[in-house]
């Protein structure tokens, strides 16, 4: 029996691929090469020209889009397969996407616990503010991880021509399973979780 104090026990990692290409249109857990984020402090920038304008730096990083599917996608792939006419992102003009960045990156910041926290996220993707994905080319040197507290809406044109792949469906449902512990620190069953992937 797992113990209480480690819910994270119940619910071991994906074993399975996580990657695929199902179409060429955008859904939730698309990972994207390259993408603008803006970046929030820690001092704020002004235009010394313009009074009160504030300007924002901008960080360029792979993301995964997080919102859902239906939010900006309401056509199946199979309706817009049947229609190539029909507009694909016609619900909203904006996704949330969150930063992937190098696990490596994120490691070096753990100190004395490094080994133990890495031990959690292979086995169990234990670490309720980053989703663990594997490397898209199998070289765990490049292994990454999803920041879900780290987002920015993002319009859909600018995303469009770069994305890399896609997640399978039982990577999608670790996906949807991260962004709720990550939100409310609750633990739920993966198979509660049905992403729309068409």
């Amino acid at each position: 029996m797992p113990d209480s104090r480690r819910p994270y026990l119940k619910f071991p990692r994906p074993s399975g691929p996580y990657y695929e290409v199902r179409s060429q249109y955008l859904s939730q857990g698309d990972l994207i090469s390259e993408v603008p984020f803006g970046v929030m402090g820690p001092e704020l920038l002004y235009d010394e020209e313009t009074p009160g304008f504030v300007l924002q730096r901008v960080e360029i990083r792979p993301g995964i889009i997080i919102s859902p599917t239906c939010d900006f996608r309401r056509p199946t792939i199979e309706e817009l397969n049947q229609n190539p006419g029909l507009e694909p992102y016609g619900l909203q003009p904006h996704v949330v996407v969150a930063q992937v960045i190098p696990l490596r990156e994120v490691a070096e910041k753990w100190g004395n616990g490094r080994e133990s926290k890495l031990g959690l996220m292979f086995a169990y993707d234990a670490i309720r503010r980053y989703a663990y994905l594997p490397s898209v080319d199998g070289n765990a040197e490049n292994d990454m991880v999803v920041d879900l507290l780290r987002t920015d809406s993002i319009a859909i044109p600018l995303l469009v021509d770069l994305r890399i792949i896609q997640l399978t469906f039982s990577a999608a449902q670790h996906l949807q399973y991260k962004i709720v512990l990550a939100a409310t620190s609750t633990y739920t069953d993966r198979s509660a979780y049905n992403p729309p992937l068409t």
